[in-house]
């Protein structure tokens, strides 16, 4: 991010401003919603596991009475 100053550069290096520019702050943006789903759906199935196993240890206790 030195030399954002295209007009003497090859068609390469315009390619490469471009991508260091404008892909990565998306692909950061991208990466970081990837990165809350699947946190998103690790918290979601331990509160489905926790409240499964609540239930079975309820289930099991009314048995016993």
């Amino acid at each position: 991010m030195k030399d954002l100053d295209i007009r003497n550069k090859s068609f390469l290096e315009k390619i490469k401003i471009f991508f260091f520019s404008v892909i990565k702050p998306f692909s950061a943006i991208i990466l970081f919603i990837v990165g809350l789903y699947i946190i998103g759906y690790v918290i979601v199935f331990f509160l489905i596991l926790f409240i499964l196993i609540y239930i079975y240890n309820r289930i099991k206790n009314i048995g016993k009475n």
